[in-house]
Parts: structure tokens; C-alpha cells; sequence
């Protein structure tokens, strides 16, 4: 559950508590106390505006340690027809690390190098 707001907060946007409880597929109660212990942890952050939290990652190196670890994870098959809507758009555009990546990512970058705006170097691509 944890892992499935700190990976929400992952692109660097901030998003509220509600946002995080349907994410995380429990109730914003169960999100609230969660997102507290991550946020006392240092991990993220929260703005508060109005009666609203907002929640921010402030320490971008764990998605990068998420998705190594995520490497070595069991894949699993999507349960419902969101988590797969979700997984088809991750692989098609995301970003990563700062950059473009996914499907859409890759045929970018192949496009701009066939038309020669990209010159790739052997230490860049491989």
C-alpha cells in the first residue's frame, strides 16, 4: 500500500489524499495514517491548502530504488480493468528518471535520429 503512493507520487506531481486512497485501494482514513508515516519518515511531503493535503515525493532516489527492486518482483496480472488501463499507458508514455520513456519514448527518439536531429554516441546508446 505504501509502495502504491510512493510510486503514485513518483512522476513529482502532488496529489491529495483521496487521490493517494484510490490509488492505494483503501479508504482515505487508512490512506491518511499511511501518508503520516511517510511523511514522518521523510519521505514525502504535505501542503496544506484550505482543509485539503497535498502530498509530494521529497526524496526522488526511492523511485529509482522501487523500480530495481521491481526488477526482481513476481510480474503480476492486473485485477481490474484500471490497473490494466493504467499498465497499458505506463508502457506506452511514462517518464523515467527525468526523461521520456515507454513505447513512446523509443520510437521518439528513433524518429529524431532517422531524421538526423539525434546523433547518438556510443557512450549514450547502446
Amino acid at each position: 500500500m505504501r509502495v502504491a503512493i510512493l510510486m503514485a507520487l513518483s512522476d513529482g506531481r502532488e496529489m491529495a489524499t483521496g487521490e493517494l486512497a484510490l490509488v492505494a485501494g483503501v479508504t482515505a482514513s487508512t490512506a491518511s495514517a499511511h501518508l503520516s508515516t511517510l511523511t514522518a519518515s521523510g519521505f514525502i511531503g504535505m501542503r496544506r491548502e484550505s482543509r485539503h493535503r497535498f502530498y509530494q515525493l521529497i526524496r526522488p532516489e526511492l523511485t529509482r530504488a522501487m523500480e530495481a527492486l521491481a526488477v526482481l518482483a513476481p510480474t503480476s496480472t492486473p485485477r481490474t480493468h484500471r490497473q490494466a488501463r493504467i499498465g497499458r499507458a505506463v508502457r506506452a508514455a511514462r517518464t523515467c528518471y527525468d526523461h521520456l520513456a515507454g513505447r513512446l519514448g523509443v520510437l521518439l527518439t528513433r524518429a529524431l535520429i532517422e531524421r538526423g536531429v539525434l546523433h547518438p554516441d556510443a557512450d549514450s546508446f547502446n
